[in-house]
């Protein structure tokens, strides 16, 4: 599973790349109508390209995040269990 991960982020990663030297390339021509459509549609992929890898950055940070609220939950129950126990010392 994570070399099949790994295998398409590198693609995409080498797309990227293509598509960033496309534009690079077409900035030179921009001025021409035929090279337009190109420039266009190059930045429009790099853009969803980008909008990927957040939304798949977003959901992982999101799962941390979930993970992260639970074990504080769990902890604050431990340290109102263990202030309990304290008192109950306190009072014998």
């Amino acid at each position: 599973m994570l070399t099949e991960e790994k295998n398409k982020q590198g693609s995409e990663n080498l797309f990227i790349e293509i598509t960033q030297k496309q534009i690079k390339e077409s900035d030179a021509n921009k001025n021409h109508p035929g090279n337009i459509a190109e420039l266009v549609l190059a930045r429009m992929n790099s853009v969803d390209n980008n909008k990927e890898e957040l939304a798949i950055a977003i959901k992982g940070l999101s799962e941390i995040c979930q993970q992260l609220v639970f074990a504080c939950s769990d902890y604050i129950n431990v340290i109102a269990e263990l202030k309990r126990h304290i008192k109950l010392l306190e009072r014998k």
